[in-house]
C-alpha cells in the first residue's frame, strides 16, 4: 500500500510539474518567436520575420493568449515594414479538435510603418479561418487615427474587410480628408509590388489645405474639390486611371495652367489675349465652374473633357483634350 500511495504521489508530482512548465511556456515569451515566424511564413510565403520582441504575454484556458507590448519587423517583396502593438489578443473561436478552426484576433492602439505609407494609432478585429497552419480568410474592421501617405495624410480612417491569404477587399472605408470626407473601396493583392485597385469618392476636400504639404502643386488651383476616382495600379505606378472631378467654392486657378485652353480659342478674340496677358504674367484666374473628366490613354497621355467658366474672362467653354503628362496641366495632374 505504502508503495502505490508513493508512486501516486510521485505521479501527482510529475503532473504537477508538467502543467508547471506547460503554464510556464505558455505565459513566457520564450517560444513565440519561432511561433509567430512559422505562421506567418506558412501563411504569407514572401514575407519574412526579422525581428520579433513582446514584453509580456498571458495565457488563459482553454485557448486565449494575450501579447503586451509587441514589436514586429518583416520584409515584403525588398520593401521592410515595422509594427508595434500595444494589446494583442488572440483566441480560438471554435474547432479545437478539428482541422478547420476559428481564430479570433485583437489589436488595441498599432503603429505600422510601410512603403509608402506610415498608419497610427490603428484598433483592429478580425476573425481567421485557418485550415491546419493555412489562411483560408479573414474578415473584420478596423479603425486608424490618421494615415500618412506621400505627405497626403487622412485622418478617422475606417472599413470592414474581406479576404483571403491572397487579396483583401475593403468595401465601405471612409475618413476624413482635409476638411473634407472620402468614401469607397480598395481591392488590394499581397503579390510582388501590391497590386491594387480603388474607386474612391471625394467631398468637399479645401485644396487651399493640401497646399501647405504640396505647394508646387496645389498652389496653382484652389477651391474646394469634389468627384470620383477610379485607379489601379501598385505602390510604384498608377497603371489606370479614370477622374470626374469638380473644382468649387471661390475656386481659382494658375493662368499658365490654361494655355492649353487659350490655344483652342479663336485669335485675337479678347478672351485669348486676356487669357495669354494673365499666363505670362504668372496671374490666376477666378472660376464659376471647373469639372474635368479624364482617363489614361498610355503612361504619358490622358483623354479629358474639360468644362470651364469664368466671368472674369467672360469665358465659358466644353473641351474634349489630349493632355500630355509632360506639360503644365499635365503635370499637375500626374503628380495628384
Amino acid at each position: 500500500m505504502k508503495i502505490i500511495i508513493k508512486i501516486g504521489i510521485g505521479f501527482l508530482v510529475l503532473v504537477a510539474i508538467g502543467l508547471g512548465a506547460f503554464y510556464f511556456v505558455l505565459n513566457s515569451t520564450l517560444l513565440t518567436p519561432f511561433a509567430v515566424r512559422n505562421i506567418i511564413h506558412s501563411s504569407f510565403r514572401d514575407v519574412k520575420v526579422q525581428s520579433f520582441e513582446c514584453s509580456h504575454q498571458r495565457f488563459y484556458f482553454p485557448a486565449r493568449l494575450i501579447l503586451e507590448d509587441v514589436k514586429l519587423s518583416i520584409e515584403s517583396s525588398g520593401q521592410k515594414q515595422a509594427i508595434s502593438v500595444k494589446i494583442i489578443e488572440l483566441k480560438q473561436m471554435s474547432g479545437f479538435l478539428k482541422p478547420k478552426k476559428e481564430i479570433f484576433c485583437s489589436l488595441k492602439e498599432a503603429d505600422i510603418s510601410f512603403f509608402p505609407a506610415t498608419i497610427q494609432g490603428l484598433s483592429l478585429d478580425v476573425s481567421f479561418g485557418v485550415q491546419g497552419i493555412d489562411l483560408e480568410q479573414i474578415s473584420g474592421y478596423f479603425k486608424a487615427q490618421q494615415l500618412l501617405a506621400y505627405d497626403y495624410s487622412a485622418q478617422n480612417i475606417r472599413s470592414h474587410f474581406k479576404g483571403d491569404n491572397k487579396k483583401v477587399h475593403l468595401n465601405d472605408l471612409s475618413a476624413q480628408f482635409y476638411k473634407g470626407d472620402i468614401k469607397g473601396e480598395i481591392f488590394l493583392d499581397y503579390a510582388s509590388l501590391l497590386p491594387y485597385s480603388a474607386r474612391i469618392n471625394l467631398e468637399n476636400v479645401d485644396l487651399e489645405l493640401i497646399a501647405r504639404s504640396h505647394p508646387d502643386i496645389f498652389s496653382q488651383v484652389k477651391g474646394h474639390l469634389s468627384g470620383v476616382v477610379n485607379m489601379a495600379g501598385n505602390i510604384q505606378k498608377i497603371r489606370q486611371l479614370e477622374a470626374d472631378l469638380s473644382v468649387f467654392k471661390d475656386a481659382r486657378i494658375k493662368a499658365s495652367l490654361l494655355d492649353f485652353i487659350a490655344d483652342k480659342l479663336p485669335y485675337n478674340s479678347v478672351q485669348k489675349r486676356d487669357l495669354e496677358a494673365l499666363s505670362s504674367a504668372g496671374g490666376d484666374v477666378g472660376l464659376d465652374k471647373l469639372s474635368v473628366y479624364f482617363n489614361t490613354l498610355s503612361e504619358k497621355n490622358l483623354q479629358g473633357v474639360v468644362n470651364l467658366a469664368s466671368q472674369e474672362l467672360n469665358l465659358d467653354i466644353n473641351l474634349t483634350i489630349d493632355v500630355n503628362l509632360d506639360n503644365a496641366f499635365g503635370r499637375l495632374l500626374k503628380k495628384f
